[in-house]
C-alpha cells in the first residue's frame, strides 16, 4: 500500500469510460465540490483537475481503471504534479 506523504485536500475519483469520464471531487470532510461528466480528452481532464486544485491545495486522484483507458487521467494528474491511487471495483 502507499503511503502520502501529506494530507489531501480534495479527492477527485474519476470513472472513467472508453467514451467520457464521470468526476467527483470532495474535500477532506466530505463536502462535494462538484460530480461532472467530462470528455474523453486531454482538455478536459486539464479543466477538472484544474478546478479541483482551485478548491484546495493539494489534490488526490483516484481511478477505477488504471489500464487502457485509466491512462489519460492518470498521465494528466502526474503531469499536474497530483498524487494518484487506484480503487479497484467489487466485482
Amino acid at each position: 500500500m502507499h503511503g502520502f506523504e501529506r494530507p489531501h485536500d480534495v479527492t477527485v475519483g474519476f470513472d472513467v469510460g472508453k467514451l467520457a469520464h464521470r468526476a467527483c471531487a470532495v474535500t477532506a470532510g466530505g463536502q462535494v465540490l462538484f460530480n461532472v461528466g467530462l470528455g474523453n480528452d486531454e482538455a478536459s481532464v486539464d479543466r477538472v483537475l484544474a478546478d479541483a486544485l482551485g478548491r484546495g491545495r493539494s489534490v488526490l486522484v483516484v481511478v477505477d481503471q488504471r489500464r487502457n483507458i485509466g491512462t489519460l487521467v492518470l498521465r494528466r494528474a502526474r503531469a499536474a504534479g497530483h498524487d494518484v491511487a487506484y480503487m479497484p471495483g467489487i466485482c
